[in-house]
């Protein structure tokens, strides 16, 4: 689940009644896409209903929301955190780092005019 639908859906879930659309792509900074995105994903599970230009949960989705509210808020993917190799070279904790010296652009420190 992506880091704007758990904004949608919890300014959904917080709102007492209808939320107006525009204001959240105003207030929250997101694209009409991802708004589209994350509704079009809860009204076909049935959790959530539109109309005109306000959208706001269903009794089934507030139910939803708070039965999967760990799997929503709290399990976000750091795929950026992830390894980049599987098969890391290690070296000793009291060995010094030395880079691959071959690797460097040695023009790219050089001053141009």
């Amino acid at each position: 689940m992506e880091s704007y639908d758990r904004e949608v859906i919890s300014l959904l879930y917080t709102a007492d009644n209808w939320v107006d659309l525009y204001q959240l792509h105003e207030t929250k900074l997101l694209s009409p896409g991802q708004l589209a995105s994350t509704l079009l994903m809860l009204m076909t599970h049935e959790l959530c209903e539109i109309e005109g230009m306000s959208a706001r949960l269903t009794a089934k989705g507030r139910d939803w929301v708070f039965l999967k509210r760990k799997e929503i808020f709290f399990v976000v993917a750091r795929d950026w955190a992830l390894k980049t190799s599987q098969n890391p070279q290690s070296i000793d904790r009291d060995e010094p780092y030395l880079p691959d010296l071959s690797r460097l652009d040695v023009n790219f420190f050089l001053r141009r005019p």
